[in-house]
């Protein structure tokens, strides 16, 4: 079942009547078929939303695509909303396993031909119908009379409704075949034989099973041999009986075996072949008789046409005389009947010797020349042309014929063979020029040269006689001249004839095709030419429409400006294909996301389907295909053709790959003494590989480092499964190596500032109270406290911040005697390093 649904605002070609028109909001269908096989009931619910009728009557029309279409009314349900129901049942009608019904929607009779919703039923059937075609090759296997032949049919039933025909919902389920031999059979003699045995008439063989799935068969008979004693006429018959899941030999609906085991549990679709004793062709020639070298063609025939010629003067079925030239000659006629069976006869054809007629060259006269006499190549014929007194005879007076071009003509016989020329005979004062001539393709016809007066010797490139020979002379400008010559009058003339090139035609090689082959496109240089030939349309070559056998294309090119053109031939060779084999490349393993590109070795195939083995599939000749969990898959490759089908499997192991992760304690170092310590988080791991980036390494599963020179570090992490797998990481934060090495030292006396107290406080740089207040020089100190003491160790003063020195006086702002007094500083440098530090320090008013 397919239900479309679809939301959209069409508007449509509108109509005013009544204000109602084409336009909806949507549109939606059901339909529904009660069973695959044959006959098939659809029913199929259509619906339009937002029809703006206006009141007036709405219709949908069904076309059910097997010749019924009906105009249903449509139910208004809701305010613009119009649906119908129609049921239609396909039948064994023809072979087409999916029909495309079509509903369309019509308001007060307007058809709004923008709403058409389509729907696909597909239908199986027998192997015989609806798609299928049960066919056996050859249907005639012919045996010449007086020979024997062992013969062997083949199943080359095309099922019905399978790949390409159906590939959605193809009927491959299991198929069942049997052979029968000599269901019908007139042939008396030696018996025939099956596998070297004589079977009883009608021998059933064992029925064959066809497991699904199968979308061809290509099963062979078995060997049936004749004797050479039949008769011409006699035959042997063998039937193919099918069945298919719509009329199983087996009926998984009924319990146990069938119970007809002749016919099976339902009744097989057949076809028939036979073994046919034909006769040979009767190549016999009907007789020529004896002719001229002169005389016209003549079309040869035989008892049976549609054989080959050979022979001199021969081509086709035309015997040419004047191509094979006087003398006695065998012509041979071979013909072989569309049965294979071949003969021959032989013939002789007399062809007699002409008389040559050839007038000896006369050249140009002036009207004072004498009269003389005219000769030819063979005496004794008449000569004719210009009245006495001009021509008497043989004899030809320029004198009294005067100014103009005479035409003399002499017949002569011999032996029944006669012959004719003749000569122009110009008498004047010459005047040689020349009539134009067109531009020329180079495979233009000879062109015959004409001038003003004839008689003149004509030269040039590509002239023989006065005929001009575009082919001889080649592409050009080419300078003709042509001469009058005469003791006492001459003229000459000079004309350029242009010889174009014909386009230099290249056609695309295509070979052979196999008939199921898609059309081919057809390609040539120059482009836009045409191709001619049986299977062309337009560009392409369909092998389906030219059948099998050999093919010639013609490719024409345009016709330029100057008329020429040109064309070549190929020829294409539509066969059968060989029944598909199937191979692919590589069996491999990898670490998970694991990409393989794969590469497909088969033979004959026209589709093709993979299966990964992780639920995913392919239908490209050559596909990448990426496993991301790891296991081993079995890569199954299924390659089908017109014969039916052919699987490859391969291994494909994807390992696990591991995963690189871990982290550092401290990232920020600030002494040599101080070490880092890492911790590996990795897991699927098996051996590690650590880069502290200082060019020291570790291979370590949880390691420690020590870096010696301040900088910033990178640290790598590379992981390796057990087979061979690798990940790496790059710590997020780098090791920042600082080493801050601390100093602090007091000055050994200070002097009061002469106006009281200042708590001590002191501040970076020179000015002149800095003197005032004894306080340290120090760099790095994160931790400090320092003590005063008097000269009997009475602490009289204690400060824990660096910026806060004593200035000379008590706790109490009572001011210290002159003299000299005790400090202790301690605390811990940046580093690290503790410091305790004691001195004294002079302090003078």
């Amino acid at each position: 079942m397919r239900i479309f649904i679809i939301t959209l605002t069409i508007f449509l070609a509108s109509f005013n009547t009544f204000g109602q028109n084409c336009s909806i909001k949507s549109k939606a269908n059901d339909i529904t078929p009660d069973k695959l096989c044959s006959p098939v009931t659809a029913s199929w619910d259509v619906r339009y939303n937002g029809v703006n009728n206006a009141g007036r009557p709405v219709s949908i029309r069904y076309d059910w695509d097997n010749g019924v279409v009906v105009d249903v009314p449509a139910t208004e349900i809701g305010p613009g909303v119009f649906e119908a129901n129609a049921v239609n049942t396909y039948t064994s009608m023809g072979r087409r396993c999916n029909y495309h019904p079509r509903a369309t929607l019509i308001v007060n009779g307007q058809v709004c031909t923008s709403s058409t919703q389509e729907q696909i039923v597909t239908v199986w059937d027998d192997d015989d119908h609806n798609g299928g075609d049960m066919h056996i090759n050859p249907v005639v296997w012919p045996i010449c009379v007086g020979n024997s032949d062992n013969a062997r049919f083949r199943d080359l039933t095309q099922f019905n409704c399978v790949p390409p025909q159906e590939r959605d919902n193809p009927n491959i389920h299991t198929r069942w075949i049997q052979w029968v031999y000599g269901t019908a059979n007139t042939m008396t003699g030696v018996p025939v034989t099956v596998d070297g045995v004589v079977r009883p008439p009608s021998w059933h063989d064992a029925v064959i099973t066809l497991t699904g799935p199968v979308t061809g068969s290509g099963v062979w008979s078995r060997v049936i041999s004749v004797a050479n004693d039949k008769p011409v006429g006699q035959y042997y018959e063998v039937t193919l009986r099918n069945w298919n899941y719509c009329n199983p030999y087996d009926d998984p609906n009924i319990p146990g075996p069938p119970a007809d085991p002749v016919n099976g549990d339902h009744p097989p679709v057949e076809t028939t072949a036979r073994i046919l004793i034909v006769p040979y062709p009767d190549a016999t020639i009907n007789p020529v008789a004896p002719m001229c070298a002169n005389a016209p063609a003549v079309t040869l025939t035989a008892h049976d046409p549609g054989g080959r010629w050979s022979g001199p003067g021969i081509v086709g079925n035309r015997f040419y005389p004047s191509v094979a030239g006087p003398g006695v000659h065998t012509i041979t006629y071979n013909i072989t009947s569309d049965s294979g069976c071949s003969n021959s006869d032989t013939e002789t054809i007399t062809v007699l010797p002409i008389p040559d007629a050839t007038i000896n060259p006369v050249g140009i006269l002036c009207n004072t020349d004498p009269p003389f006499r005219l000769t030819a190549a063979t005496p004794g014929g008449t000569w004719s042309g210009p009245a006495p007194p001009v021509l008497i005879g043989d004899i030809f007076d320029p004198s009294i014929a005067g100014p103009g071009n005479y035409t003399v003509r002499y017949d002569i016989s011999k032996d029944g063979c006669s012959n004719t020329s003749s000569v122009v005979i110009t008498v004047a004062t010459p005047d040689a020029t020349i009539d134009p001539v067109d531009t020329l393709c180079v495979n233009s016809p000879p062109v015959t040269m004409t001038a003003h007066d004839l008689g003149g010797i004509w030269i040039g490139n590509g002239m023989s006689g006065n005929i001009f020979y575009p082919a001889i002379a080649g592409p050009g400008d080419h300078v003709i001249i042509y001469d009058l010559n005469n003791p006492d009058c001459t003229d000459a003339d000079t004309i350029t004839v242009t010889v174009m090139p014909i386009p230099d035609v290249t056609i695309r090689r295509v070979g052979t095709v196999y008939i199921h082959t898609p059309p081919v496109l057809l390609a040539a240089l120059p482009t836009g030419g045409t191709f001619s030939g049986t299977g062309v349309n337009g560009l392409y070559f369909d092998a389906k429409t030219a059948g099998i056998g050999t093919h010639v294309i013609t490719y024409t090119t345009l016709t330029d400006k100057f008329g020429c053109k040109n064309q070549d031939t190929i020829h294409i060779h539509v066969t059968m294909p060989p029944f598909p084999t199937a191979r692919f490349e590589p069996d491999t393993s990898g670490c998970n996301p694991f990409t393989v590109q794969f590469r497909n070795r088969s033979i004959g195939g026209e589709s093709y389907l993979w299966d990964f083995d992780d639920k995913t599939f392919s239908m490209e000749e050559n596909p990448v295909h990426t496993w991301y969990v790891p296991g081993t898959y079995n890569v199954k490759l299924t390659v089908t053709n017109l014969l039916g089908s052919a699987t490859h499997e391969k291994q494909v192991t994807v390992f696990r790959s591991p995963v690189a992760s871990f982290g550092a304690y401290p990232t920020h170092v600030i002494n040599n003494q101080q070490v880092v310590v890492f911790y590996n988080y990795s897991y699927y791991d098996s051996t590690y590989l650590w880069d502290f980036g200082d060019n020291t390494t570790s291979t370590e599963k949880n390691p420690w480092h020590k870096y010696e020179d301040p900088g910033t570090y990178n640290v790598t992490l590379w992981v390796t499964s057990k087979d061979g797998c690798v990940d790496s990481t790059i710590m997020n934060t780098p090791v920042i190596v600082e080493f801050r090495t601390g100093f602090i030292g007091f000055p050994n006396v200070f002097k009061w500032n002469g106006t009281g107290p200042t708590g001590g406080a002191w501040r970076e740089g020179v000015y002149p109270e800095m003197d005032n207040v004894f306080r340290p020089f120090f760099e790095n100190v994160i931790e400090y406290k320092l003590q005063i003491f008097n000269r009997w160790g009475v602490l009289i003063y204690e400060s824990n911040d660096l910026y806060k020195g004593w200035d000379g006086y008590f706790g109490d702002g009572n001011l210290a005697i002159q003299g000299v007094y005790v400090w202790r500083a301690s605390g811990q440098f940046a580093d690290g390093v503790y410091f305790n530090r004691v001195g004294d320090v002079t302090f003078l008013h």
